[in-house]
């Protein structure tokens, strides 16, 4: 009971079984605009309305939390290792594109 509201009764909750823009809108900041802890803060918060409220986006909520935690990680770890951004793409592409003087010519083996 919430404000004289039984939040189990679908016929009394109007948010029963409805998307949480909440959750939603955490999941989209945290793939489009990973700001650290703005989309974590908001993707908990829509943690506790889907299972207050039983609307669904729990997952979503979650996977914004998630992503915004290894997100902030990275950022942290690039922050104390003195990395920036162009120096860890530099560094995965030149792990992924061979160098000119590793390849054999040119010529490719099967």
């Amino acid at each position: 009971m919430l404000n004289g509201i039984d939040l189990d009764d679908p016929q009394q909750n109007p948010a029963y079984g409805h998307w949480d823009p909440y959750a939603i809108v955490a999941f989209v900041m945290s793939l489009c605009l990973p700001v650290p802890l703005i989309s974590a803060i908001m993707g908990g918060i829509a943690m506790y309305r889907t299972r207050t409220f039983h609307m669904k986006g729990f997952g979503l909520a979650l996977a914004a939390v998630i992503i915004n935690v290894i997100y902030s990680l990275l950022a942290l770890w690039m922050l104390m290792s003195g990395m920036t951004a162009g120096d860890l793409f530099q560094q995965m592409t030149q792990s992924v594109v061979p160098s000119p003087s590793d390849s054999d010519g040119g010529n490719l083996t099967a």
